[in-house]
């Protein structure tokens, strides 16, 4: 037991004297918890002077809780029981775009509130997973920041997710503790960035979960915020056309790619366009490979590859809203093996922020030619 003593020299009949006092309450307490405060009082006529150790600890004081009777010299006692008010802590989580394309960084911020009177949220932790592969948090850009819109990372403790299972290793989960205490109306900033870096995320929305809590938190009661955000594709598109579809042992094949990206305000970054026939009796010219812009003109920075039936062209280029790359390549039938035969290709497109989209083109080899001086044998 805690007490507090006052001395009051003189109290005329009915007149009034307040003291007061503060209590803190003990950090190990929960909202589940009560304190009794009993107030007493008694009548002396030890002179000022004379007042010691001894006066308070003499067995004559004794707790009138014990009797019925309040007679003089004993004590007056009222009693008064206070709920301990757990913290209000709130957390709300914001992003600086309602969407995003692969391969751009967005900035988080976390709000921490203690929103109950009469309350003080102590030692505030913060944590924040992302459900979604293919994110990466980047650790140097998670900021802190108190009441007052001061930065006071230096002074709290950051540990980032190392947990393999999560994006195959890659960071998408931090802890904040901050040591920090909030009172009523008081709030705390946590400000990071993401990558989003894997193409997959096209077409996705991304969650991810933030958690505040104190010491007078129980468990499982966290309060919690979650938030999504699309992440947008592109929307590349790619036809494939052939200048005919019936064609005889020893003709060219004239092959076109249009590349169209279809979704406004957004851009496909380095796109790639690849080629597959799914035979290997034809004869690719790769000489004859070309590509072309919006403008029509030749893409001279690309890079093409080839590798048997099939090409690979990196273009260096990004394509825009409306805007269009074609490409134009040829192919000989130059085995009778193919007679009776189809001869289908793949062709497809992708972007560094896109998913791959495809399209096929299939013809078929009807016979051998006409012309006695190009004769062939199936």
């Amino acid at each position: 037991q805690q007490y507090a003593t006052w001395i009051i020299n003189n109290l005329e009949p009915y007149k009034s004297q307040t003291v007061s006092f503060n209590v803190k309450v003990s950090e190990d307490a929960t909202e589940f918890d009560t304190i009794l405060n009993i107030g007493q009082v008694r009548e002396t006529t030890v002179p000022d002077d004379k007042i010691s150790d001894q006066t308070w600890e003499s067995e004559e004081f004794k707790n009138t809780n014990e009797t019925i009777h309040h007679l003089d010299k004993e004590w007056v006692s009222d009693d008064e029981t206070v709920d301990i008010v757990g913290s209000g802590l709130n957390i709300v989580k914001s992003s600086d775009k309602d969407s995003y394309v692969v391969g751009e960084t967005g900035t988080y911020t976390l709000t921490v509130s203690n929103d109950q009177q009469g309350s003080s949220a102590n030692n505030v932790v913060v944590s924040d997973t992302i459900e979604t592969p293919g994110t990466e948090i980047d650790p140097e850009s998670i900021k802190v920041f108190d009441n007052d819109g001061k930065r006071v990372t230096d002074g709290v403790k950051i540990t980032m997710s190392d947990e393999e299972d999560i994006n195959d290793g890659k960071l998408q989960a931090f802890t904040v503790e901050t040591g920090m205490n909030l009172a009523y109306g008081e709030h705390l900033t946590v400000q990071y960035q993401v990558l989003f870096k894997d193409a997959s995320l096209a077409g996705q929305n991304v969650r991810n979960v933030a958690i505040a809590k104190d010491d007078s938190t129980p468990p499982g009661e966290e309060p919690s915020d979650d938030h999504e955000v699309p992440v947008n594709d592109p929307g590349l598109s790619i036809t494939k056309t052939s200048d005919k579809y019936q064609y005889k042992v020893g003709e060219t094949a004239v092959y076109n790619l249009v590349v169209t990206q279809t979704k406004e305000d957004l851009v496909a970054e380095n796109v790639v366009i690849e080629d597959y026939l799914d035979r290997d009796d034809v004869d690719l010219d790769a000489g004859s490979i070309t590509i072309l812009d919006n403008e029509g003109l030749e893409i001279k920075e690309a890079d093409i590859t080839t590798d048997g039936a099939h090409f690979r062209i990196e273009t260096h280029r990004n394509l825009a809203y409306g805007e269009k790359m074609t490409v134009q390549y040829k192919v000989v039938m130059t085995q009778p093996t193919l007679v009776g035969h189809e001869v289908k290709n793949t062709a497809t497109v992708s972007a560094d922020n896109a998913e791959k989209n495809k399209d096929d083109n299939t013809i078929i080899i009807t016979g051998c030619p006409t012309d006695p001086d190009n004769p062939c044998d199936p």
